[in-house]
């Protein structure tokens, strides 16, 4: 748990023409909420009391000349944020802008919804529902719909924690004005929220006046439980095979670590990156260009759960030695010679990377955010850590790099 305050934390930023606001509502999370945040954030962004048609509420957000208004939320299997964020010119360089006028607007948006009996209006819900589901009626469009949904099955039997398409299908069945309505009045209404606002601040006595007046909160401090990861426990080794009516046949390799601890991200970054990222691009490198055996690869990381999967696009008579080349690509990391060439590829990318974003002020309060809830590291740390990680350290990560799940999808004409 960690501590905030509920005063905005404001961050000047000179030489730009943008003030953003942004709320965040921290909550716990279970499967069902995913759909049920997907239709509450909908019908919030597009309607409130005072302006109860989609049409009415985009023009009364074209005539504040409000720049951008969003909400969503981000799931992190057991906890989740909900970002409110409303983008506002830089005041005193268009005549018409009213600050404070946007503020209620905001207000007006978040705690006064179109709601009777108790319940969001019928009509706005069933479109914004139907809306949801119409979206999923052709489910998988094409075969990278099918992977995900194959490899959410077999790590859901390590733990449920996935969303499977199906459980996805009967959440929205299930759900009426009345279940988002109560979503909505727990994960916003009756919740605190911690505040930042950003960009072209001139007159911070002027803003928190105006903000403290819709938006003061009682309590000075709230507690959030800023735990971001759920590492998957380590399982068995099980062997899956899918026959699809898609063309592509497909291997899908899951790498779990043994007992990986929070701190060992930037180790697991780094990992991800030899692998996966331009200057190295290590598994692409040796099934496609050295070896021919591959039209399409990917690289995915989970830094919340704690695995890296390999997937790669090729023929099924190459399944055998495409996975060959992948555990040999893992042991050719461990030698130190080729260790340091991969980082010092990597550390050269990074450095460019570091700059670009150090150029991008927004960048900056980005890190800042991320360093205060999640306690995430900064790019530049990141690039500070890596050059300091060995060949040796590499050694004894892979060492505890278990394959515990493969997945091969069949395809229909082997192509």
């Amino acid at each position: 748990m960690k501590k905030f305050k509920t005063e905005p934390k404001i961050i000047n930023i000179e030489d730009t023409n943008t003030t953003i606001i942004k709320l965040m509502f921290f909550n716990k999370h279970e499967k069902e909420d995913t759909i049920k945040n997907r239709i509450m954030n909908r019908i919030l962004r597009t309607c409130n009391n005072l302006y109860r048609t989609s049409t009415e509420f985009e023009k009364k957000l074209n005539e504040l000349l409000i720049i951008n208004l969003s909400i969503d939320t981000n799931a992190y299997i057991e906890n989740e944020v909900t970002y409110v964020t409303m983008t506002l010119p830089k005041e005193g360089i268009i005549d018409e802008f009213s600050l404070e006028e946007c503020i209620k607007f905001l207000y007006e948006t978040i705690y006064n919804p179109y709601i009777e009996n108790d319940e969001f209006n019928n009509e706005h819900f069933n479109w914004e529902r139907d809306f949801v589901f119409d979206r999923e009626r052709n489910y998988p469009n094409n075969i990278y719909d099918y992977i995900e949904e194959e490899s959410i099955r077999i790590l859901n039997e390590i733990e449920d924690i996935y969303i499977t398409h199906e459980e996805y299908l009967n959440y929205i069945k299930k759900q009426t004005p009345k279940t988002i309505y109560e979503n909505y009045k727990t994960k916003i209404k009756n919740n605190s929220f911690i505040t930042y606002i950003y960009g072209s601040i001139e007159n911070k006595e002027k803003l928190l006046k105006i903000f403290n007046k819709y938006f003061k909160q009682e309590q000075q401090e709230i507690k959030i439980d800023t735990n971001y990861t759920k590492y998957l426990k380590i399982t068995e080794y099980k062997e899956f095979e899918r026959k699809t009516k898609y063309n592509q046949t497909v291997l899908n390799l899951f790498y779990q670590i043994e007992k990986l601890k929070p701190e060992e991200k930037t180790i697991l970054d780094t990992l991800f990156y030899f692998l996966n990222s331009r200057e190295n691009d290590l598994i692409f490198q040796n099934l496609r260009i050295k070896n021919n055996l591959v039209y399409e690869s990917r690289v995915m990381e989970s830094n919340t759960c704690g695995y890296i999967a390999i997937i790669a696009f090729l023929n099924k008579e190459d399944i055998k030695k495409a996975q060959e080349i992948i555990e040999e690509t893992l042991e050719d990391i461990k030698k130190e010679e080729n260790f340091n060439i991969y980082k010092e590829r990597l550390l050269k990318a990074l450095k460019y990377d570091v700059l670009i974003e150090e150029d991008n002020d927004y960048n900056i309060v980005k890190d800042i955010i991320n360093k205060d809830i999640k306690e995430e590291k900064t790019l530049k740390e990141k690039y500070e850590i890596i050059k300091t990680i060995t060949s040796k350290d590499m050694n004894n990560f892979i060492d505890r790099l278990k394959l515990t799940r493969k997945l091969t999808i069949i395809g229909d004409t082997n192509e």
